[in-house]
């Protein structure tokens, strides 16, 4: 994808952004492996789990460039790729996110993915655009609107 990490711990998620540490209540007054690291990020804040929601034709315009004369971007494998992929996530041509694990989502219609993203940006409803392309290849921009997680409700315990 078209993130660049600056260390091979940029690819992973702490418990802040995965929204683990609640900002109010108190934590566990045993001590525990950690805890001071736990209590900095909660107090540091910082990026957000939240999912969004690619645009559809800007989507069928990535799985169509083969078929027309512009440059080729990174093909997009169906349903997904293997592996871990990352992109940047921009406003105003700004990282604010990285956005993982895209994937079309036959039963919503749409392409996916997780985010992170800086709290400001993570208003369900705000448009971002997510990068779509490695470096040194063939980039475009992909409009995506932040939505909450889950992508659909959890019926699960549903009376009928």
């Amino acid at each position: 994808g078209s993130f660049i990490p600056q260390a091979f711990t940029d690819y992973f998620r702490t418990p802040s952004e995965l929204g683990w540490l609640r900002s109010e209540g108190p934590l566990p007054e045993h001590p525990f492996l950690g805890r001071e690291a736990v209590l900095a990020q909660r107090e540091a804040g910082g990026r957000t789990l939240v999912g969004l929601v690619w645009n559809p034709e800007d989507v069928i315009d990535v799985l169509a460039a083969p078929l027309r004369s512009e440059p080729i971007p990174d093909l997009m494998e169906l349903p997904r790729r293997l592996g871990p992929e990352f992109d940047q996530v921009l406003v105003d041509n700004a990282i604010v996110g990285v956005s993982s694990g895209r994937a079309l989502s036959t039963n919503l219609r749409a392409m996916i993915s997780l985010c992170v993203i800086d709290p400001e940006y993570a208003q369900p409803g705000t448009d971002v655009v997510v990068l779509w392309g490695r470096p040194g290849t063939s980039q475009c921009s992909i409009r995506a609107t932040v939505t909450q997680l889950p992508f659909k409700p959890d019926r699960r315990r549903t009376a009928v």
